[in-house]
């Protein structure tokens, strides 16, 4: 089980990082809702999931954020608490986020601003 690296943005921010339209994110959770705590939904839930690519991108930024693989360069490993817990933390400040997208390659869409993103989050 890998450790990976979440953004925290406002709905809009985090359905413009999945690449869906507008109002995907009130689709999906629609259909968590209606399925995931059933226990005669499940095939369900993956179903509606899976059958929708839009609602299926921003399930995946939801439950697997920007992936398992991420670099804390060695500035912020102790102001993040990534030098104390590397399982749990969170990154705060444009420059700080810029830091870890540039040390894991992680490229934002062109139409998502760093300024729009609140926080990294890893766990």
């Amino acid at each position: 089980m890998g450790t990976r690296l979440y953004p925290v943005a406002k709905i809009e921010v985090l359905e413009k990082l999945a690449n869906v339209p507008p109002g995907t994110h009130q689709k999906l959770k629609e259909v968590e809702s209606k399925y995931w705590n059933k226990s005669i939904g499940k095939d369900d839930f993956y179903f509606h999931i899976f059958s929708d690519s839009n609602i299926n991108k921003m399930h995946k930024i939801m439950t697997e954020g920007f992936g398992k693989s991420f670099t804390i360069p060695e500035e912020l490993q102790e102001c993040s608490g990534y030098k104390e817990n590397p399982y749990a933390g969170v990154i705060r400040g444009k420059e700080n986020i810029n830091k870890v997208l540039d040390a894991s390659r992680i490229a934002l869409p062109y139409n998502v601003y760093v300024d729009e993103i609140e926080a990294l989050n890893w766990c």
